[in-house]
């Protein structure tokens, strides 16, 4: 969380990524009342791939996002389970979906720094 630059004192579970043109923001809490931990600029996304994540003690696809944190620009890697669709989102995107969303979210990221 400290690469996000936030103020939050832990990590709370269930973490939502949000992306836009200039960067993504880091999220959590319920629907009624979510909490925005932090933002980043794609300028400080080094890298961006499909992984394995571990979530409640079980093996799942998802995303690392590779952030470049301090003066230093130390590589701080943010994996995020994706969750699918269906009943507690049990029905996990396969590995073409998640490249896809890799893809995008590449693309997007290329597009803000190329500007």
């Amino acid at each position: 969380m400290r690469a996000l630059r936030t103020d939050v004192p832990f990590v709370p579970v269930g973490l939502t990524l949000l992306a836009d043109d200039t960067g993504f923001e880091v999220w959590c809490g319920s629907a009624e009342h979510p909490v925005r931990l932090g933002r980043a600029p794609w300028e400080r996304v080094a890298d961006i791939r499909v992984t394995r994540v571990t979530r409640l003690g079980r093996a799942t696809g998802g995303i690392t996002v590779t952030m470049l944190d301090g003066a230093d620009e130390t590589g701080v890697e943010l994996p995020f389970a994706v969750l699918g669709s269906g009943l507690g989102g049990l029905a996990v995107p396969d590995g073409p979906e998640l490249e896809h969303l890799v893809c995008a979210l590449r693309a997007r990221r290329a597009a803000s720094v190329d500007a």
